[in-house]
């Protein structure tokens, strides 16, 4: 009997000693070590569920392992639930125990929380305050480049483009020079024009290849320039006092400045001159200009001789004059001939019924209205991204808001 009792109590505190060293006994640091590793291996490859119960399973050991909680947040996140990654990961801020490493991990995963719930202004506190911990932190200075060109402020993109720049110990001016072009665009809608054209200039001088601030520049001139039409043409305007002069003569100067920025844009990128053709044609028909236009045509023509825009372009002049066989001709001249050119081939109709119809005047008129208002609409623009000069695709990529200028 006694040996029967001996036996049970061996078997009991076998099972206790089991128990303990499997769940009750604090996991040695080698073995949180490996369960970390193995965590994140599973957190690489995707296994998110495994990977969490594997920092659980050390939190509820260990207490103090604040990478383990920072995990887990991240993982909750990644699952669709940055409200409650928010909870895990604020659950722990007020630590004082945390070191450097720690701290900066944990507020980088708080921004990231506040960047999925889409709460810009904590997302960038959280990376300001990192930078008060390490003020040379990359992640934290790319992150903010970010979030400020998402909110459009590129002002603060530059700022730390610029910072980012000097740590690095790099030239990026090619994309500060595109961030001072969108701030310029932006003081456009404000009226703001001379400010804007510093900007522009500035743009410039950060990187030649910026050759599309001449394209805006000129734009800016435009938008000027319908301002002072508008004031001149206020309901009850007299055609015949001052006001109306001065800003009649304001409208005619302002755009007689845009050509020139626009031509230089097409004679640097004669690929993109389709972005400005119609709008010089429009400018120098309201100057009383319109023979100046035949000879800018050619000019791009030199760099780019099958330019199938440019030459539409002549075409349309040669119609205008009642040679629209030649027109026709040049049309059809071009080497590489591009037959998905929608431009092109309404401006071909447009001479087609000219050609074959006396009483075509309506339609033309018409077409000349759709041509109009398809090379300067944006999203016309946007579409055609093979031809699309990659910075202008770049700037409206990076636009919410509707900017056409």
């Amino acid at each position: 009997m006694t040996l029967l009792y001996s036996t049970i109590i061996l078997i009991v505190i076998a099972l206790v000693v089991f128990y303990y060293y499997n769940n009750i006994r604090p996991l040695s640091s080698t073995k949180i070590r490996d369960l970390y590793l193995e965590g994140l291996d599973l957190l690489i490859s995707g296994h998110r569920k495994k990977a969490y119960k594997y920092f659980k399973e050390i939190v509820d050991q260990d207490t103090t392992n604040i990478k383990s909680y920072i995990k887990m947040g991240q993982i909750v996140r990644e699952s669709k639930n940055p409200k409650q990654a928010l909870k895990i990961h604020t659950s722990i801020s007020l630590r004082q125990d945390l070191s450097k490493y720690e701290r900066v991990e944990l507020h980088k995963n708080i921004s990231l929380d506040y960047y999925d719930l889409k709460d810009m202004v904590h997302a960038i506190d959280e990376c300001l305050y990192i930078l008060k911990i390490d003020k040379k932190n990359e992640w934290s200075m790319l992150q903010l480049i970010k979030y400020f060109i998402e909110c459009e402020n590129w002002e603060d993109a530059s700022k730390y483009l610029n910072k980012y720049n000097k740590i690095k110990n790099i030239n990026d001016n090619h994309r500060l020079g595109l961030f001072k072009i969108q701030q310029a665009r932006q003081l456009v809608k404000k009226n703001q024009f001379q400010e804007a054209r510093t900007l522009y200039e500035k743009a410039i001088e950060l990187s030649e290849k910026l050759s599309i601030s001449y394209y805006y520049i000129g734009n800016s001139y435009s938008v000027e320039s319908d301002i002072f039409y508008k004031k001149a043409n206020q309901d009850n305007s007299d055609i015949n006092s001052n006001d109306y002069k001065t800003n009649m003569e304001s409208a005619r100067r302002s755009l007689g400045k845009s050509i020139p920025m626009w031509v230089r844009y097409a004679n640097l990128e004669p690929q993109q001159s389709w972005l400005v053709i119609h709008l010089l044609k429009d400018a120098l028909f309201v100057l009383d200009r319109f023979d100046e236009f035949e000879l800018i045509l050619k000019d791009i023509l030199q760099e780019a001789p099958d330019n199938l825009e440019v030459l539409a372009a002549l075409a349309d002049i040669h119609d205008q004059r009642g040679e629209t066989s030649e027109a026709l001709e040049l049309l059809d001249s071009s080497k590489n001939k591009n037959e998905d050119s929608l431009l092109v081939k309404l401006i071909r109709v447009k001479l087609q019924a000219r050609k074959e119809s006396d009483n075509s005047e309506h339609i033309i008129k018409e077409l000349d209205s759709i041509i109009h208002d398809l090379v300067t609409d944006e999203q016309f623009q946007k579409n055609r991204r093979k031809y699309l000069d990659k910075d202008l695709l770049w700037l409206y990529e990076n636009t919410r808001k509707n900017l056409i200028e």
